[in-house]
């Protein structure tokens, strides 16, 4: 049976059975020409593209009416003849002239979506999408999230699927029902897939481009990952920058110190170039080691008293300590301004370590009737240079003892020898005992003495608020730090200001004595009873400000820790030379006995020995540039510019991304109804 074609003149023209296609196709058109122009048919696929594969019947539409309303037919023949004569037209366009027709086709799908009405309509969808996800417990979707722009373009591509197997469809209304749903399902599945697609390929060009720019540009690459660190740099607190500008703390981060991505990129500098580790030890030794010079600067900072040697600032604040408590030494030193002797003061006498103190006490008991005025200027006894003692006499009658504010000067002089072997040794030792059988002794021989030690300061296991502050900086108070704040309250105002200034004395001893390189952020404030027991003895605002110098210092040691250990980058690049040899014997077939095995091996090892100096040359200038901008201060002028252009590079690309998402979506959606349609076409009467 003969094959019948149609010409374009009407005619028909046969074929023998069997000719195949193209044949027929190509004499058609030699003998005819073509049916389109290239400019037709891109025409021709726009009004597709634009109006969800309707433009055919829009076109005969138009056709048929103007036919109707010039006399020249009625509208419905008319009508079926135009939109025959379009679809013969759109399937000679799609054959002669593809290319034209499916630009065509694309730009006029591109259209919509990249219009005002289009782009509301996405992000509309988008937000739907996005609430839709939230309710059905996907957490962090939101329009902009990737989760809720695949669910705005599933709903977006389902929406241009429908409208376009509809459109396409050549039936009736079955068909065209029929087209929607698949056209929609089919839009809705490859719509939803779409940004997916977009977000892998933008940042595979991305990373692509990063690559490029770090072989070509090493410096301005480190320049952008260093301006990227700083652009997420970590959230320090209020209360350490408050120490830092209100000049109680010296600032000594860098932007080494700014963030974890930050001392990462450190730390792979480090491992890449010594130069590099050098530029960051320069900046992490010196600070390492002065960090307990820095918190007795702070502590000094809060504290003008604490200037000069520690024993004089003891000294002082044990004046003060007595001042506080005076009424009751006049008292006291009233009731016993007599001769005291007993058989206990008799044997403490025997001790050298006693006598010593009765020979310190001679002369500060007289400076001390000066100043305080308590009583004469005679302390009644002398004590020679070989350790004997001599009390002065009347002639003829007995020894004219000492009174009780020369014994009270004794004691103290013990005191201040068992606070030095505190220091020293660990424990008082002797003297420590000596000073306890005295005030033992002169409690019993003087009533109202007892009443010279403050009951609070005895909660600390001391006898004035001086010795009650050391004693608490060491923690020789083991009560519960509840019941020390109840005592401290106890105190008069005054009192309470010595024991915070001898606890400020001996935190600072304590500072000056951490190690060079030990963390200090370690040494105190670790639990919350260390941190309640701060705010007792340095009160609560001082106390935080030493709390946010330590979060400070603790900032500054994460780089020692993260600069650190050894990374395999330098290994591996080394080992590149190595692999590219053994890469080579394989290929080269293994055998060595033939020349192409070392061929191959020296072509291999030629090619990864050019690419290890390649990465190294590029890593090294990479890791110098990394070090240098780490280790200053951060300058916001200088990171200004990179950080604005890395946002507006972030701006483009997020933009163009979505540009593309809004593009693919709704050719994903064209594409599903087109698909969508053909069952339409195949069920149309």
């Amino acid at each position: 049976m003969a094959i019948e074609i149609e010409a374009p003149d009407g005619s028909i023209v046969e074929f023998p059975d069997g000719t195949p296609d193209a044949t027929i196709e190509k004499a058609m058109q030699e003998t005819y020409g073509k049916k389109t122009s290239g400019l037709g048919a891109m025409l021709a696929g726009g009004g597709q593209g634009l109006l969800f594969g309707g433009g055919d019947e829009a076109a005969a539409g138009i056709g048929a009416a103007y036919d109707y309303f010039t006399g020249q037919g009625d509208f419905s023949s008319s009508y079926d003849k135009r939109l025959k004569g379009q679809r013969d037209y759109l399937k000679a366009a799609a054959k002669e002239n593809p290319g034209w027709y499916y630009s065509g086709l694309i730009g006029g799908a591109v259209a919509l979506p990249m219009s005002g009405p289009g782009r509301l309509a996405g992000l509309g969808a988008q937000r739907l999408g996005a609430a839709g996800l939230r309710r059905l417990g996907v957490a962090g979707s939101t329009p902009a999230s990737l989760s809720g722009r695949m669910a705005g373009g599933a709903i977006e591509g389902a929406a241009y699927g429908a409208a376009t197997g509809a459109g396409q469809s050549e039936g009736g209304p079955q068909a065209r029902i029929e087209g929607a749903v698949g056209g929609g399902l089919t839009g809705g599945v490859l719509g939803g897939a779409a940004p997916a697609v977009i977000q892998g390929v933008t940042s595979g060009a991305r990373a692509g481009l990063n690559r490029i720019q770090d072989i070509t540009r090493p410096q301005a690459a480190a320049t952008r990952d260093v301006a990227r660190a700083l652009q997420n740099a970590d959230q320090i607190p209020q209360a350490t920058q408050n120490v830092m500008t209100g000049g109680l703390a010296d600032d000594v981060l860098v932007n080494l110190d700014s963030s974890a991505r930050a001392r990462a990129l450190g730390r792979r500098a480090a491992n890449l170039s010594p130069e590099a580790r050098q530029t960051l030890d320069d900046v992490v030794n010196p600070r390492l080691e002065a960090q307990s010079q820095r918190g007795a600067s702070l502590l000094m900072r809060q504290n003008a008293k604490l200037t000069g040697s520690a024993e004089d600032i003891r000294q002082s604040l044990r004046e003060q300590a007595r001042n506080a408590n005076r009424p009751a030494y006049e008292r006291a030193f009233a009731q016993g301004d007599r001769p005291l002797n007993s058989p206990t003061l008799e044997r403490l006498q025997s001790s050298p370590e006693f006598v010593a103190a009765m020979k310190e006490a001679v002369p500060e008991y007289q400076n001390r009737a000066v100043i305080d005025g308590y009583q004469g200027f005679n302390a009644g006894v002398q004590v020679t240079d070989d350790g004997r003692i001599v009390f002065t006499r009347k002639p003829g009658g007995p020894p004219a003892y000492p009174n009780l504010a020369f014994w009270d000067t004794v004691k103290r002089k013990l005191d201040d020898a068992a606070q030095r072997n505190l220091r020293s040794q660990g424990n008082q030792g002797s003297a420590g005992q000596l000073a306890k059988q005295l005030r033992d002794e002169l409690d019993t021989m003087v009533d109202s003495y007892k009443a010279t030690r403050s009951q609070a300061a005895k909660f600390f296991g001391a006898e004035d608020a001086a010795t009650a502050g050391e004693n608490f900086a060491k923690g020789g108070v083991r009560a519960n730090w509840r019941e020390a704040a109840k005592q401290l309250k106890k105190m008069t105002p005054q009192e309470q200001k010595v024991f915070r200034d001898a606890y400020a004395n001996e935190l600072l001893r304590k500072v000056e004595g951490v190690k060079d390189r030990a963390d200090i952020s370690k040494k105190f404030a670790q639990s919350a009873k260390d941190r309640a027991e701060l705010a007792i003895g340095m009160g609560p605002k001082k106390a935080k400000e030493f709390e946010a110098w330590l979060h400070l210092e603790s900032i500054a040691q994460k780089a020692v820790t993260e600069l650190q250990g050894n990374s395999t980058t330098v290994r591996q690049l080394m080992e590149m030379g190595g692999a590219g040899v053994g890469s080579g014997m394989i290929f080269g077939g293994g055998d060595p006995t033939t020349w192409k095995f070392w061929q191959s091996a020296l072509i291999g090892g030629a090619g990864a020995y050019g690419a290890q100096r390649l990465n190294a040359t590029v890593a090294e200038r990479w890791a110098k540039q990394v070090a240098d901008l780490l280790s200053k201060k951060s300058n916001p002028k200088a990171f200004e510019r990179a950080m604005q252009r890395l946002s507006s590079n972030d701006q483009l690309v997020n933009r163009l991304r979505d540009i593309a998402s809004r593009i693919t979506v709704r050719e994903a959606g064209v594409a599903g109804g087109a698909v969508g349609a053909q069952e339409g076409v195949a069920d149309a009467p």
